[in-house]
């Protein structure tokens, strides 16, 4: 999109590592802008504090709801979740004997099933009968398939489907049971 074009850069702020936050502007269009606006980009929330964040928040609503670019995946990670997560696994201490990660689904199975790991998995996507009748209102409407951070979430309703319902959610980071408190269910 810039090759070869007029290139502006409106600087807003310079980040914590030196690199310049800005306004890029493509032949007097705005870039950032159109990059939300085509599922290729999230508003950073936490530092958008300017009068047209509110704007682009709407375009990446609409670019989700569209699902344009990345939003066409059934599981999109920010940016900011993936690198907690990587850095959470080098605090890990790293084990000698490190086995291979087992999904138990209902009881722990016996030793020397025969089930794959790949069947395992698919049955972990979905809510078991009891989790289903616990949450009668969402019967249905939701089901367990892989995410498992709020920006993958379209509401707060299906939030609190996905953290009582699904394995591995990453939604309740202050443990107090309500999901995705920044950007779903305030």
């Amino acid at each position: 999109m810039v090759a070869g074009r007029n290139v502006e850069v409106e600087q807003k702020d310079v980040d914590r590592y030196g690199r310049v936050v800005g306004l890029v502007k493509v032949d007097g269009q705005n870039l950032n802008e159109l990059i939300i606006q085509n599922g290729f980009a999230w508003v950073y929330r936490q530092y958008c504090k300017e009068g047209f964040c509110s704007d682009w928040i709407k375009s990446e609503e609409v670019a989700r709801k569209q699902k344009k670019g990345m939003w066409a995946s059934p599981v999109v990670i920010p940016p900011w979740e993936w690198r907690a997560s990587k850095s959470e696994k080098k605090q890990e201490t790293p084990n000698s004997e490190a086995k291979h990660p087992e999904i138990i689904i209902g009881e722990k199975s016996k030793t020397g099933s025969n089930e794959s790991w790949f069947s395992k998995l698919g049955k972990s996507l979905t809510p078991s009968s009891t989790s289903r009748s616990e949450n009668s209102t969402n019967k249905g409407q939701f089901r367990c398939d892989g995410r498992t951070h709020c920006s993958q979430m379209t509401s707060c309703q299906e939030a609190t489907f996905f953290l009582k319902n699904c394995p591995g959610t990453k939604m309740d980071g202050d443990g107090d049971g309500v999901p995705c408190e920044k950007q779903w269910c305030h």
